[in-house]
């Protein structure tokens, strides 16, 4: 199964190294919609300021060090089931 991350959604990189996170980046939009696997989604849950929006966590790559993640911020609404 695959979904849809939607042109401007809310997004930010941000890597692991070791299972701890490192070098995060700026929220910024998203340019183009971009096509995810089901199985590239590792976590799922709500944003940590309190304003009860669902986040997912994409995995991007492997990097150096460790692998590449994205955090889609307002998932419902940013992330759509490939049809």
């Amino acid at each position: 199964m695959f979904y849809v991350i939607q042109a401007n959604a809310p997004v930010a990189h941000f890597e692991m190294i070791n299972g701890e996170e490192v070098a995060t980046h700026s929220i910024f939009a998203l340019a183009a919609p971009m096509t995810v696997h089901k199985s590239d989604i590792v976590a799922e849950g709500y944003c940590s300021c309190g304003c009860g929006d669902k986040t997912s966590i994409v995995r991007m790559g492997a990097t150096e060090g460790g692998c590449m993640y994205m955090r889609v911020f307002d998932a419902d609404r940013a992330m759509q089931k490939a049809a």
